[in-house]
């Protein structure tokens, strides 16, 4: 359901009234991960008031999860400078990485900090990780499809809970985010890739370490 929400992303931009008020009928829906989706795409909606109100309900309905909580917030300043600098990109690029910072800011930032630094203890820094912004775009996908355990660089963080349960889009986005913004090496991350990954590590239900993943890349 998550996925299919985020796929109705343009329709909102547009102002679909109809897709918006089924999203405003399954502001009860059990999963925490619909929900979220919810918050995130309701900043999506041409009509920002409307918007606004279908967040403060997910919000106001989940006060204890500091989840859904940080999404809610909106950041109108932050999101017009993104586009102003991504003015001059390709439309892929640009909308992929407007996505992309949504879903950090409203997710990731949490433990990986504002602007990808990390926190200790916490999260280890996005920003200068030879995982995440090396030349091996299968490294970071395969991060977010199973997670993460075990020392990062010598330090020992918390776990990195798998996102595969969010679409290729969604991966997509927010790797190109980080990547491209946070870290500047630039490069869109299509869903196609993410897609290739996720295929060939379909049997896989467990973490990753560093060891496997540097021992992979080798491979390659």
């Amino acid at each position: 359901r998550s996925g299919a929400i985020r796929m109705g992303e343009d329709y909102l931009a547009k102002g679909d009234e109809e897709l918006m008020g089924k999203m405003n009928e399954m502001t009860d829906d059990p999963s925490p991960d619909v929900l979220i989706q919810l918050v995130l795409s309701a900043k999506s909606y041409a009509n920002r008031e409307e918007g606004g109100k279908l967040m403060e309900e997910i919000a106001g309905l989940n006060p204890d999860n500091e989840v859904i909580k940080v999404s809610a917030v909106v950041t109108p300043l932050e999101v017009e400078e993104l586009k102003k600098k991504y003015i001059l990109k390709n439309d892929r690029l640009r909308a992929s990485v407007i996505r992309g910072f949504d879903i950090y800011k409203g997710l990731c930032a949490s433990c990986h900090g504002k602007s990808g630094e990390g926190i200790k203890d916490l999260a280890p820094p996005l920003v200068g990780s030879p995982r995440m912004m090396g030349t091996d775009y299968r490294t970071p996908i395969k991060i977010l499809l199973n997670g993460l355990t075990g020392d990062v660089d010598g330090k020992t963080y918390s776990v990195m809970v798998p996102m595969k349960n969010n679409d290729d889009q969604w991966i997509a986005d927010v790797l190109t985010y980080v990547r491209e913004d946070l870290g500047g090496v630039g490069g869109r991350i299509a869903p196609a890739r993410v897609k290739e990954v996720r295929a060939a590590n379909r049997d896989r239900d467990s973490y990753w370490t560093i060891p496997e993943l540097e021992k992979e890349v080798v491979l390659k």
